[in-house]
């Protein structure tokens, strides 16, 4: 069962899928994905035309706040409001929009009571109770949502009106509080190339391979988290493994610190996936950093030489590969663009089998088809048109 979950703002969340039934069980989890939510931008502003006065001849005052800046209302809430009367329960106290809309924020509470000192929000637990003069914040009697989704720009108003006549009191001071969601400028990839190392070795992964920029960032303040780490060999941050979930900083990258050691049996591709963050809580999410794995040059056999078709060529929606019957254990494949980035994966391409595989996501271009075993190893390019 998916059930709804409040998310908190400016926010990276990280997940995956493990499949499961009952007469399977537990499948491998897929690749860990991310995302961010939106970043909320809250600023409190007070009312300049206090205090105002409510007795015999005025039994409605209005004090006002006037926004010039253009903006959608994410949340509102009133973050001050003071004044006091001879008996606080005579009055009604509403917000107004500059487009009508109204919410009644205290109506006749707390007989006897000379004074409020409260602040509303509709996402607190606690509801309107006496005295209100300990500047609690708590429910407003009207819902403040009412403005939710409204433009801010205009003068709104807040109407303290007095419901008994015979006495008085004052408007002392108020302020209110806007939240909307912003646009953060994401860091953005400046280099993103790939590393290529014999089977079995480490390099160093420098700026000339990731390099991530920002203008309002310095490397040292761009921070980088493995989504994914290589399946094939291990990253290594001053000679420290790193896992999923762990960090790195850009400066770290031209330092000259991260690093990669190829570990496993012998394939053509790794790759390990991250996300940047920023000190402005701009995000970039789900990039693979491709890493090509180089075995002796004897290994790595045309893909002719090895009777494997791969047709059309160039393609358009779907190649086929035929796989003969002479190669043992068959064949993996993956599919490099030009920037070295994996673009596609197949794997156990059976002997004897023809494979359809689609191709139509890919753009037009150039790419690399790597085909590999545990003994046998080919390339071939590949050209995408539409």
């Amino acid at each position: 069962n998916i059930s709804d979950i409040e998310l908190e703002s400016n926010t990276v969340y990280y997940w995956r899928l493990i499949p499961f039934n009952t007469n399977c069980g537990t499948g491998v989890p897929s690749v860990t994905s991310s995302f961010k939510t939106g970043t909320s931008i809250c600023e409190q502003i007070a009312s300049q035309d206090v205090p105002q006065i409510v007795d015999n001849n005025i039994d409605t005052a209005y004090s006002t706040i006037t926004i010039l800046d253009q903006f959608i209302i994410d949340d509102v809430n009133i973050s001050n409001l003071k004044g006091n009367h001879a008996n606080v329960s005579d009055l009604i106290i509403s917000l107004i929009s500059p487009t009508g809309e109204r919410a009644r924020l205290l109506s006749r509470r707390c007989f006897g009571q000379t004074s409020y000192n409260i602040r509303f929000d509709d996402d607190v637990l606690s509801q309107i109770s006496c005295p209100i003069n300990l500047n609690k914040i708590v429910q407003p009697k009207d819902p403040l949502a009412v403005f939710k989704g409204i433009q801010a720009a205009g003068t709104w108003m807040l109407e303290v009106r007095d419901a008994q006549n015979g006495n008085g009191g004052t408007l002392k001071e108020w302020s209110i509080e806007f939240c909307s969601s912003q646009a953060v400028d994401a860091p953005v990839i400046g280099v993103l190339d790939t590393l290529r190392l014999l089977e079995k070795t480490r390099k160093t992964i420098g700026e000339d391979l990731i390099q991530i920029t920002d203008s309002q960032s310095s490397a040292a303040e761009l921070m980088i988290t493995i989504l994914n780490k290589p399946q094939y060999g291990d990253l290594y941050l001053n000679d420290q493994k790193l896992a999923v979930g762990d960090q790195f900083t850009q400066q770290d990258v031209i330092d000259g610190k991260l690093a990669y050691q190829h570990e496993g049996a012998y394939r053509f591709g790794d790759f390990f996936r991250f996300s940047v963050t920023n000190t402005n809580g701009g995000w970039l999410g789900g990039i693979d950093f491709p890493i090509l794995i180089q075995g002796s040059v004897a290994t790595q056999d045309p893909v002719a030489s090895l009777g494997i078709d791969i047709y059309p060529n160039p393609a358009n929606d779907v190649i086929r590969i035929h796989i003969p019957d002479d190669i043992e254990y068959g064949m993996d494949m993956t599919v490099y663009n030009l920037s070295g980035k994996r673009v596609l994966q197949a794997d156990h391409l059976r002997p004897g089998e023809i494979r359809n595989i689609a191709v139509d996501h890919l753009v037009s271009g150039y790419y690399t088809i790597y085909l590999y075993n545990q003994s046998k190893r080919g390339i071939k390019k590949l050209v995408i048109t539409r």
